[in-house]
């Protein structure tokens, strides 16, 4: 099993993403899934509002 560290990139690229999700926790998630390529596993509506893949 491996992690994925939190980088400035993905705070950054958080801050700037359309403002339909407010949890800043979200953001971060939905940063990360956009940079490095990997779907986020969710069912959250508002996460799925964005350029984002999901699974679920």
């Amino acid at each position: 099993m491996s992690t994925l560290s939190l980088q400035v990139e993905h705070a950054l690229f958080g801050a700037e993403l359309p403002q339909i999700h407010f949890d800043p926790m979200d953001r971060l998630l939905i940063a990360q899934s956009r940079i490095e390529g990997i779907p986020l596993v969710t069912n959250d509506a508002l996460i799925r509002q964005y350029d984002v893949e999901t699974i679920w």
